[in-house]
């Protein structure tokens, strides 16, 4: 059932562009906001330190910025007096975000596929992680908020979210991949790869497929070495269901003790791995900004909460979506190695954005 008490609070905000963050994490059902004065922008901060919900870009592996919501208030559900939002939008002078975007043609996708193959065919890379924008009329800001309760109720396994920050934008998603999330004494993180539709079957999967999803899990357990951690336990490969689609995943669970003591650098070293960016990491960050006509702004990010009554609850932003005035905006990306054909690529890009698409015809 819709709470539609939340449903105004939220629009309140959107109209008066306040600064707010509300999500629902895996496996609950309840949804927290918080609404705050000003989100606070940190450059090169201690992760562990932070308090509130955090958003950091793509790009916080070069320029090390992130935001944060600290809440001025933070309640759960709909206990929230509207009123108190009053003396906030007066505050608020940042301008609202517009811009005029337009979806990456199939013409363009090809045109940057054919040099990224170029590069894996000679071995420059080993993966790297293309995507590409596409905007739909059904989502705007006077149904965001709608389509976020819609969101909590259709995807109950993923880190369903909002937030707006004034003069940068208006985020939503379902996230099904955890960055780094506390579990009953263990840091929990996850290697995602390949995808397919719930429609294909779980047939045996192809070798591009697993060797993708194996660079992944290779690279996180370079990381733990890499930071001298070396007590922890991987679960997997096992087939994993995130809406209409199937990946692959691996779960790590590294006990809080070992990785607490590093939790800040771990956290730098973690991010982007191969699920959003590729291999050498370095060589694909810089090929992404290089060729990708749009920027990715928060896609492919990540997201969640430090500090709170959950304790680190990080998410890899995906399946996500900046909304504009009069349309929304996905980002949709694909693992791509030698082994890659345009059409299958540009193929599960359009399967990944009915996982948002779907649910907005419910509006």
């Amino acid at each position: 059932m819709m709470n539609r008490k939340l449903v105004e609070i939220h629009n309140h905000c959107i109209a008066g562009n306040i600064p707010f963050a509300a999500w629902q994490l895996p496996e609950t059902s309840d949804c927290s906001t918080i609404i705050a004065r000003q989100a606070k922008e940190y450059n090169r901060p201690d992760l562990k330190q932070l308090k509130g919900f955090i958003a950091a870009p793509f790009n916080f592996l070069s320029n090390k910025r992130l935001w944060v919501f600290p809440g001025r208030y933070y309640f759960s559900d709909n206990d929230f007096d509207i009123h108190k939002l009053d003396e906030i939008k007066s505050e608020i002078t940042a301008r609202r975000v517009e811009k005029e975007l337009t979806g990456t043609s199939f013409e363009s996708y090809k045109r940057h596929f054919t040099h990224l193959h170029g590069l894996l065919s000679k071995n420059r890379l080993e993966k790297l992680v293309l995507s590409r924008i596409k905007t739909t009329t059904k989502i705007n800001r006077q149904n965001a908020s709608e389509f976020f309760q819609h969101l909590r109720q259709v995807y109950p396994h993923a880190m369903v979210y909002i937030f707006n920050l004034p003069g940068i934008g208006l985020w939503l998603g379902a996230t099904p991949e955890a960055f780094l999330r506390y579990e009953n004494g263990y840091y929990v993180t996850q290697a995602v790869a390949g995808t397919r539709s719930l429609d294909a079957g779980r047939s045996k999967w192809s070798e591009k497929e697993v060797k993708e999803q194996q660079l992944v899990t290779d690279y996180i357990n370079e990381t733990l070495y890499k930071n001298e951690i070396r007590e922890y336990s991987k679960k997997g490969p096992s087939n994993y269901q995130a809406g209409n689609l199937l990946h692959i995943k691996t779960d790590f669970s590294i006990p809080a003790s070992n990785i607490e003591p590093k939790l800040n650098q771990f956290l730098h070293d973690l991010h982007p791995t191969p699920a959003v960016c590729g291999i050498p990491k370095k060589r694909a960050y810089h090929n992404i900004l290089r060729i990708e006509e749009h920027k990715r702004e928060f896609y492919a990010g990540f997201l969640g909460i430090a500090g709170l009554d959950e304790k680190m609850q990080l998410f890899v932003n995906l399946r996500c979506m900046q909304v504009f005035e009069k349309y929304g905006v996905l980002y949709l990306g694909g693992g791509l190695t030698k082994d890659s054909v345009l059409e299958d690529e540009w193929q599960e890009t359009e399967q990944k954005s009915q996982t948002l698409l779907t649910i907005a015809d419910k509006l």
